[in-house]
């Protein structure tokens, strides 16, 4: 069997469970990505994440410098090739770096996207759609007062508190995940109630106030374009709106998943992105009525429903001939 490079950008307790299982049964070499600013990478050269000028950045800039510099650094160990898989709005940033640097996607052998937060025009998250409408006023208020962090690692330390709370015993452990849920919709069922309190220690990280509010310009205006600075827009672009990305030269071999009960980024939404991709080999459906965004990182059946899937993804070279539309466990 050949060795690959196999990289996970996801929150960290999925990297770690999918990292074993892909180190163990897929012969692979894994690469775990940090988002700049989260609690595992706090750090700068120059600046302090107490600074203002550190939270410059979103997830445009995580895609356009961050991620390159990984690629150059993991094709700079092996020789290996890549497979890059992504949940969230990880998607979003492989995406951004393979628009504004072509010249990467022939060293990419292929893209995996958990639920991608691309599209995401029909979202109904109630949190989510209720905030969103409001994102300019929001951008003001953080640009007004220099509020660069939109949740600051200070909190960090209470994320533990809670993780602590939250693990005594298994009726806590369901509360807990009740709670949680319940903004994104429940599926206490299929939770791993195991890992539950490390879950809860890490579901809550630091990141800047502009990627929090791309993310929810995404929802807002349904599309897949740059930073909306509003007022501002033809200072920085020349023209009244931000350009779009483009997507239709990313011929990254790609297989994207999605679920009916994910809320966030829905099958609508998927499919939307697949159209828009040149290479896509399959959008594959998760057959779980109630399996929601969390589920991909918590799921009971997460080995059965994806690992062993995208190691045979991996060995196969992305050939889907043998993987279904639906999946169950």
């Amino acid at each position: 069997m050949d060795y690959y490079n196999y990289y996970w950008h996801l929150s960290w307790i999925y990297l770690l469970c999918a990292a074993y299982r892909l180190a163990d049964k897929g012969n692979c070499d894994v690469w775990l990505g940090n988002d700049r600013g989260t609690r595992y990478s706090l750090g700068h050269k120059t600046l302090s994440y107490k600074d203002y000028a550190y939270w410059n950045f979103g997830f445009h800039e995580i895609g356009e410098i961050d991620l390159p510099a990984i690629y150059d650094y993991i094709l700079g160990t092996t020789k290996s090739p890549i497979y890059f898989i992504a949940h969230s709005l990880g998607a979003a940033e492989f995406l951004v770096s393979m628009s504004l640097h072509p010249e990467y996607i022939s060293k990419i052998q292929g893209f995996i996207g958990l639920s991608g937060a691309v599209f995401q025009g029909n979202t109904s998250n109630p949190v989510f759609k209720a905030i969103s409408p409001f994102v300019k006023l929001q951008q003001g208020i953080h640009d007004l007062f220099s509020i660069g962090p939109i949740v600051p690692p200070q909190v960090l330390p209470l994320m533990n508190v809670v993780g602590n709370v939250c693990s005594p015993t298994i009726s806590l452990r369901w509360l807990c995940v009740t709670i949680m849920e319940a903004m994104i919709g429940l599926d206490s069922k299929e939770a791993n109630y195991a890992i539950v309190p490390d879950v809860m220690s890490h579901i809550l990280s630091s990141t800047s106030s502009r990627k929090t509010f791309h993310a929810l310009q995404l929802i807002n205006e349904g599309v897949f374009a740059y930073y909306n600075y509003y007022q501002r827009n033809i200072e920085v672009y020349g023209q009244p709106n931000p350009p779009s990305y483009q997507l239709n030269n990313i011929t990254v071999p790609t297989v994207l998943f999605c679920a009916a009960g994910d809320n966030i980024v829905t099958i609508p939404d998927t499919y939307k992105l697949a159209a828009n991709l040149p290479n896509v080999k399959k959008v594959v459906e998760i057959d779980f009525p109630k399996f929601n965004h969390f589920d991909y990182i918590y799921s009971r059946h997460i080995n059965e429903l994806l690992h062993d899937r995208i190691i045979e993804l991996i060995e196969q070279d992305m050939v889907v001939d043998d993987l279904p539309n639906k999946l169950n466990a």
